[in-house]
């Protein structure tokens, strides 16, 4: 996004979206270089480069483990649904770890637990749907944790198929106590990890904050 439309207070987000755009929507086009080395090289000599104060890095992270594992995982009240491959869980195990060494001299809530399920989803889901598999997971989750929300953050897996994660939730949420909020964070949807904040964002706006609030423009 422009720095002008940033500052301008008729800038909408729109909550009625399933998501928000991807940083290289919003910011049409990307700081970062992506191709090979010596085009890099060679449009370095050329000054065709932009934002040249910039370091470059060789790779990035997955916008689903980087962003949306540690800032999801540090909700209390929250169980976490992983809507892909058991793989694609795997950070939570690393961020239990990390935040359950926490003292609680320094703020961690005496009870801390991450919950967290993984879909599963396998060869024939990818061919078929997984929405009977979604669903269970939040039944799960509610029978299992009594979680004040539910997080379902997306995959590759389900971004590359298509999956309607709306049209499970919608269904099911009737039947649960606990807000469910998808998050559209798979990582072939942005090269730029930020992506993954803006649509932790976007879920937590649309379906956990209050509506009808005044809002503050100093904020």
């Amino acid at each position: 996004m422009a720095k002008n439309e940033l500052d301008s207070e008729d800038y909408i987000v729109e909550l009625d979206k399933v998501t928000c755009p991807t940083r290289e929507q919003r910011a049409n086009g990307t700081n970062v270089y992506f191709g090979k080395a010596s085009e890099l090289l060679d449009d370095a000599k050329k000054g065709n480069l932009k934002c040249t104060e910039r370091g470059f890095q060789q790779s990035g992270g997955c916008i689903l483990n980087f962003y949306l594992s540690v800032r999801v995982s540090t909700i209390r009240d929250a169980a976490i649904i992983f809507n892909g491959p058991v793989g694609c869980s795997h950070a939570a195990l690393g961020y239990k770890e990390l935040y359950g060494a926490i003292p609680e001299a320094l703020g961690k809530p005496t009870n801390y637990k991450l919950n967290w399920l993984t879909t599963n989803l396998g060869e024939d889901d990818v061919v078929f749907g997984a929405k009977d598999k979604l669903i269970e997971a939040i039944k799960e989750a509610e029978d299992r944790y009594s979680p004040k929300a539910i997080f379902i953050l997306t995959t590759c897996v389900t971004g590359i198929i298509g999956e309607d994660i709306e049209s499970a939730v919608n269904e099911i949420q009737p039947d649960v106590k606990a807000t469910i909020v998808p998050i559209h964070c798979e990582g072939v949807r942005s090269k730029i990890m930020q992506t993954g904040y803006d649509a932790f964002w976007h879920g937590v706006l649309k379906y956990l904050v209050k509506k009808n609030l005044k809002r503050n423009k100093k904020t």
